[in-house]
């Protein structure tokens, strides 16, 4: 038997060797150039959470290696003795058997997880539903269940069946909600904000018919921006009212002490009205949203350091296919229903687990869900055909899948009683740009030419990546007076407030949408995340961003990462700052330079200082020293202004 396990495990490792190598020498690659041991230092590693959850990764790989080794092993000696009419040589029967069963192995993974690095484009692919793949099923799982049978007996087996199956319908059970059960508080509406990531607008209404048809029956406000094109940094603002300037979160990861008050945050704000409060969002390694953001529930991967670890290495085929089974969320919580884990990344868990966890409507309910699935890397494990002749052909399948959840989303809603009264705002926190697409300007006196090629968001504040979506269903009439008029993310807190008709003695950045005071015109600031350059293929440089970033950042004792307290101000100079209208965009350069561009068209001006731009355009001026005195030291030397922002 010995002999038998042994020749098992080197197949096996035959089998996998290729995919482990890859992921193997990738992560030698950051550790021997230190970027990943200047993040744990070994105080904080060894009082977190982090060894714990690398030992349980650990446990869970070391066990489901075994049971597969050893129940094909075994199984071996039953495949040669039933063939061996056929193959007299045993040792080659059963070494047949093991090729049969890692081959099936590696077919399954293929099929389910066609990014995968484990010889996925070697092996056929075939779907999901194919009468092959259900036979590689078989061939997996008989000998798992042979030995199982074999070792505890029938009376056992059954035992242990009629075991599973009531864990299973327990399961099933407690996930569905009681119909007896109502909506107790219909007079105070509940509160759902649907955060879509990185949509463009070019082509969701072709791609997700769901959210078009939603959008129908809303109030769409089409010139909306967000101040900073960042999920963390965007989300803040959302909640907040506020702008990065004024909430804090102008780097994603910083700490929640270099950030506003919890009681700030409209989570707080609306628990003094018996409000209770759920966050859901499918990639949290940089976006470490809830509890500080007032959030008493949050529905999330589990946060920190292990998923930017386990995630990054987790591409394996026995996890890979436990991942697809609901209970590996609790075995493998850095993989199930995880974004960031983009290769074994499945749609319908992210649905799954809001339809688990989010309870019954039985009081008034501020729900906040953001998906991710439109977010680079663009592509994930659930079939849907690439479209070839589009920029990122994976993206149009994403934006499918994303709408897919949206539309279980709201069936969960309906069948929990949340729609029984319910304001509701789509938004997305940034949009998508390719590079090719690049807006440029001419200086008309110079006829110099200004171009910034951005892939992606957050790099360029000349970007049509940071107009978003922004539409307010079930709203009061009034809204749809100012839907023509310029928006902002911050103006999310205080609309909402104002349609429910809550005074508070908190001040926002944003505007009320359903004021009849909204100003034809306004100026809001806007700004960069960190800047990430585009390589010659205009992509962007993953190696060189992973490798420039990860000594910002720190372990703390909760497990999770955050920015470290000593590069914040050289995160903060890796930006750009300036201020927008709806066309018009101001840019702070180097050093103390100015540059206006006009989106009309395609038009900029320069400026060599702050009294220079004052001279011609004072109401830039204006806003600028308002938003940005306290980082500009020469509007203190400029004579004092006024800038009214409502």
């Amino acid at each position: 038997m010995k002999s038998n396990v042994f020749l098992s495990f080197i197949v096996f490792i035959l089998f996998n060797s290729y995919g482990i190598t890859v992921q193997v020498i990738d992560t030698l690659d950051k550790s021997n150039s230190g970027e990943i041991a200047s993040i744990f230092d070994g105080g904080a590693l060894f009082s977190s959470p982090l060894p714990f959850y690398i030992l349980q990764f650990l446990i869970i790989t070391i066990c489901l290696s075994a049971i597969f080794v050893i129940s094909q092993a075994k199984f071996s000696n039953v495949f040669s003795y039933y063939i061996r009419d056929h193959i007299q040589n045993h040792k080659f029967s059963k070494t047949l058997w093991l090729i049969i069963a890692n081959s099936s192995l590696l077919i399954l993974n293929a099929a389910y997880f066609k990014h995968s690095e484990h010889l996925t484009w070697f092996f056929r692919q075939w779907p999901e539903n194919h009468l092959n793949i259900f036979l590689c099923w078989a061939i997996i799982l008989t000998p798992i269940l042979h030995a199982i049978w074999k070792s505890i007996g029938r009376r056992s087996m059954q035992l242990a069946l009629s075991f599973a199956v009531i864990l299973l319908a327990t399961f099933k059970l407690t996930s569905q909600p009681n119909s007896s059960e109502t909506l107790t508080n219909t007079d105070k509406p509940n509160i759902i904000i649907i955060g879509i990531d990185s949509l463009r607008s070019d082509i969701f209404q072709t791609q997700m018919p769901f959210l078009t048809t939603q959008l129908k029956k809303a109030t769409l406000f089409e010139n909306a921006f967000t101040p900073l094109g960042r999920t963390f940094p965007a989300w803040n603002t959302i909640l907040s009212g506020l702008y990065p300037v004024n909430h804090g979160a102008r780097i994603n990861l910083i700490s929640h002490e270099n950030l506003i008050l919890k009681e700030r945050y409209l989570p707080s704000i609306i628990k003094e009205e018996g409000y209770r409060s759920i966050f859901a969002i499918d990639e949290t390694r940089f976006a470490n949203i809830g509890e500080h953001q007032g959030f008493e529930q949050t529905i999330t991967p589990r946060m920190g350091a292990s998923d930017f670890l386990i995630s990054s290495i987790a591409d394996y085929p026995l996890l890979n296919l436990l991942s697809l089974a609901p209970i590996s969320r609790w075995l493998l919580p850095e993989i199930y229903a995880n974004r960031g884990a983009a290769k074994t990344y499945r749609s319908a868990a992210f649905s799954n687990i809001i339809d688990r966890d989010l309870p019954i409507a039985d009081q008034p309910t501020l729900l906040a869900v953001h998906f991710c699935l439109a977010h680079w890397p663009y592509y994930f494990s659930t079939p849907i055909s690439p479209s070839r002749n589009y920029p990122e052909p994976y993206y149009p399948a994403n934006l499918k899948a994303a709408d897919q959840q949206l539309e279980s989303l709201f069936s969960t809603l309906k069948e929990k009683g949340y729609l029984e009264n319910s304001r509701i705002i789509f938004l997305s926190d940034h949009g998508e740009a390719w590079a090719h697409e690049s807006p440029s300007f001419t200086n008309p006196q110079t006829e110099e030419r200004y171009s910034v090629k951005e892939y992606g968001h957050g790099s360029s504040l000349t970007s049509n990546s940071n107009q978003v979506l922004l539409a307010f269903k079930n709203f009061s009439s009034q809204i749809n007076v100012n839907q023509k008029k310029m928006a902002s993310l911050a103006d999310i807190v205080p609309t909402v407030l104002s349609e429910m008709g809550l005074k508070t003695s908190h001040q926002f950045d944003g505007l009320p949408l359903n004021s009849s005071n909204m100003p034809d015109e306004r100026i809001i600031p806007i700004e960069t995340g960190t800047i990430l350059q585009v390589d010659d293929s205009n992509k962007l440089n993953i190696d060189a961003i992973v490798k420039n970033f990860l000594n910002r950042y720190q372990l703390n004792h909760s497990g999770l990462l955050t920015i470290r307290q000593d590069k914040i101000e050289e995160g903060l100079k890796a930006k750009q700052y300036g201020l927008r209208n709806l066309n018009i965009i101001l840019q702070k350069e180097e050093g103390h330079q100015f540059s206006l561009f006009n989106k009309m068209n395609n038009t900029y001006s320069e400026y060599n200082d702050l009294s220079a731009l004052k001279a011609t355009h004072k109401n830039w001026f204006d806003a600028w020293c308002h938003y940005y005195e306290k980082e500009d030291p020469l509007c203190s030397h400029q004579q004092s202004h006024r800038f009214v922002t409502k």
